[in-house]
């Protein structure tokens, strides 16, 4: 059964995406799976320099990608 978690997609090279296949294969991970922790991975460090994102204060557009402050 497909997921109903939200999707983000990026666009970038195929380089870019072989190396990352590669990577995550070497992981034993999805590239969606590498994917996800990675951007968890960021937060957590970017939560450590700056302090904790309350999302309570972020409007988010919808499909945009777009945060209004």
């Amino acid at each position: 059964m497909p997921s109903k978690r939200p999707i983000i997609a990026i666009r970038t090279n195929n380089e870019t995406i072989e190396k990352f296949n590669i990577i995550a294969e070497e992981e034993r991970r999805s590239m969606s799976n590498l994917g996800e922790k990675i951007i968890l991975d960021y937060i957590k460090a970017y939560e450590k320099e700056h302090g904790k994102i309350n999302i309570k204060n972020i409007n988010v557009i919808e499909n945009k990608g777009t945060i209004n402050m």
